[in-house]
This record gives C-alpha cells, sequence and structure tokens, in this order.
C-alpha cells in the first residue's frame, strides 16, 4: 500500500514535493478511524484512503501527476521497452542553470502488512543515474 510519493527537480518542480497518504494524529471523533483510515499493520499507522490536490492554475498539480505516471513508467517499462542509447521520458527543472544538469529524483514508501519499503532513482534523458531500496521490519 502507498504511503508517500517524493519527487524533486521535474519539470516545473526544483525542490522537492511529497504527497503522503499518511495519516495524522487529529481527526473528526464522529467519523469512525474505519471510515477515513485503513490500518495496515505493524509496519505503518493508520493511512487515508483518498487525498486531494488542489491548489491554483499553473500551480504544479498535472506536474506531480506527471511525476507520478513517469515513475511508474520507467519502473515498468524501463527493461523491457527501452534499448541501449535511447532516450528516457525525464525532464529536469530548466529555470536554474544548476538544476537543469541534474538528474531527477523520484521516491515512494510502501508497505505490506510487516514490512515498510523506500524505493527510488534518479535518472535525466540519458540513464538513470542512481537506484536505491530499503526495507524497514
Amino acid at each position: 500500500m502507498l504511503i508517500q510519493f517524493s519527487f524533486e527537480s521535474f519539470k516545473s518542480f526544483k525542490e522537492e514535493a511529497t504527497l503522503s497518504l499518511a495519516a495524522s494524529q487529529l481527526k473528526d471523533p464522529t467519523i469512525p478511524s474505519s471510515d477515513a483510515m485503513a490500518d495496515v499493520g505493524a509496519s505503518v499507522g493508520a493511512l487515508l484512503h483518498a487525498a486531494a490536490v488542489y491548489g491554483a492554475n499553473a500551480s504544479g498539480k498535472s506536474n506531480m501527476v506527471k511525476a507520478m505516471e513517469t515513475f511508474k513508467w520507467l519502473v515498468l517499462n524501463s527493461q523491457k521497452e527501452l534499448q541501449a542509447g535511447e532516450r528516457i521520458r525525464v525532464e529536469s527543472y530548466r529555470l536554474n542553470s544548476q538544476s537543469a544538469s541534474e538528474p531527477s529524483s523520484f521516491e515512494i514508501v510502501y508497505c505490506d502488512p510487516d514490512n515498510q519499503y523506500r524505493y527510488g532513482f534518479a535518472a535525466d534523458s540519458d540513464a538513470v543515474r542512481s537506484e536505491w531500496l530499503y526495507q524497514k521490519s
């Protein structure tokens, strides 16, 4: 189950942005916890069933969705559809000369009932520059 998704240096986002589904300790006492949150076991606290992203026009909502799509596409297709030398569909933040040459970074935190995992990678249009996977029991 997804706990959070983070990314940085992608399209209009220079700094790290995070979408978290972890429930806070603040909640309306009239709403039963089972209606608003999912209990996923000992590996993590309660998680929200859904989240909303809102903001002004041109504030980056679509680029956040594109970051999630890019992450998913690279995970599912990097081995079977990319050929050696082919460009990767990653667009770094270009409004700064330093960050234009840096790779975009993507990371998810997810869990099963017993463990929590953190998987991520940094990629530019040429290659995946680094990749990591951590497990927390």
